[in-house]
């Protein structure tokens, strides 16, 4: 049982070596504790805080930054997944052999809600990318 009138005390937290994930704790810390501010050292690895909290606070936020930091890290792999699909396309990364796959297919499927959510998805994306361009070095001879 906890008690709720206990003393804080220090407790560890991994929250991992991305700079985002104590943004995100940071944040579950003020969630849970409705504080503005948030004292915190680090552990012996950087990717370790440790905070005072009552253990109600502990057990909430435990399972609170657990949630969120498993959700984060699914969002950004999938936008990751985005983002270098929307790369290639918008620079024409593609190879040749590709290309002419998927001329030479005859059969077309339909896609698939999840497929075009993707295509969305991706378009958005390329549209939020610069338009910079590569300049080539050297342009191939004529006639080959």
């Amino acid at each position: 049982m906890l008690d709720e009138d206990a003393q804080p005390q220090w407790y560890r937290f991994e929250i991992g070596r991305l700079k985002y994930l104590l943004t995100l704790f940071a944040q579950c810390y003020h969630k849970v504790t409705s504080t503005k501010k948030m004292s915190y050292k680090h552990g012996a690895a950087r990717n370790v805080v440790q905070v005072k909290l009552t253990p109600i606070q502990y057990a909430e936020l435990a399972s609170l930054f657990t949630w969120h930091k498993a959700n984060f890290l699914r969002e950004l792999q999938a936008m990751q997944d985005t983002l270098v699909s929307a790369y290639v396309s918008k620079h024409g990364l593609y190879r040749e052999r590709m290309l002419e796959d998927s001329e030479s297919e005859k059969e077309e499927k339909p896609l698939t809600p999840a497929e075009l959510q993707r295509i969305k998805r991706i378009l958005a994306m390329r549209e939020g990318l610069s338009d910079a361009t590569y300049q080539k070095l050297m342009e191939r001879a004529s006639g080959k």
